[in-house]
């Protein structure tokens, strides 16, 4: 059977679009209505042939409708929570969206074989409820914010013991060895044993991480025109 990956925070499609192109199934989820139903239109192959479902919901330890906050020319700060969205703008759409938790999603179509976690504020979340599964996906990655190290912490304890980071504003200059061609600005890029460079142990992915990414204080140490996406597999 075709591996699975669950595609948290689908926004523009350009993910799960090369996950699918990879031979992946993918659950593609996503708070916001109007990305769901383009990726509907964009996806309507593969949405036929049962190779993608895609979710319009925010992820939460709260069931039932969530109030999803948008910010207008500024779509992919969109988040539940308004701090997180009104960072560069206070147009914000408010729209009601239903929620799940990971478990909820893993119950329904099973354990993936990666989950890319890009959900704008609620990774922390998403991160903890992993614990909450009765095992854990083989590959995790999830974006980098001021949090890294609790990230790192999170997925420490819950098992992983193989790290990478990667710095997302070098992706467009990647290249996939079986698809060809680079990848898509703004993309995750390859993942899994794909990503370039060797697997660090947690006290060296501390050691990188706290080097080239940010200081224990929180405060940035990486020029702001780079990004970084943390990958971790599990032992």
């Amino acid at each position: 059977m075709e591996k699975l990956i669950f595609d948290l925070g689908m926004h523009d499609g350009s993910d799960t679009e090369y996950y699918l192109r990879k031979g992946y199934r993918v659950v593609a989820i996503d708070a916001n209505p109007e990305l769901c139903r383009q990726g509907r239109v964009k996806f309507a192959e593969y949405l036929a042939n049962e190779r993608l479902v895609i979710l319009n919901l925010a992820i939460s330890d709260v069931p039932g409708p969530q109030t999803f906050y948008i910010p207008r020319h500024f779509e992919n700060l969109a988040s539940l929570y308004l701090d997180w969205a009104n960072r560069e703008t206070d147009s914000i759409d408010e729209v009601e969206v239903d929620s799940a938790s990971l478990a909820d999603i893993t119950a329904r179509f099973g354990l993936p074989f990666y989950l890319k976690i890009d959900i704008e504020g609620a990774d922390y979340l998403a991160l903890k409820q992993l614990s909450q599964l009765s095992s854990l996906p083989p590959y995790v990655s999830v974006e980098d914010c001021r949090f890294g190290f609790d990230y790192l912490e999170i997925l420490d304890q819950l098992g992983y013991r193989g790290f990478k980071i990667q710095d997302q504003s070098m992706v467009p200059q990647l290249q996939d060895a079986d698809l060809g061609g680079c990848f898509h600005a703004g993309s995750s890029g390859p993942l899994g044993e794909d990503i370039p460079g060797a697997w660090l142990s947690y006290p060296e992915v501390l050691q990188q991480y706290s080097t080239e990414v940010r200081r224990r204080d929180g405060e940035r140490i990486a020029s702001r025109d780079r990004w970084f996406d943390l990958h971790a597999r599990f032992s």
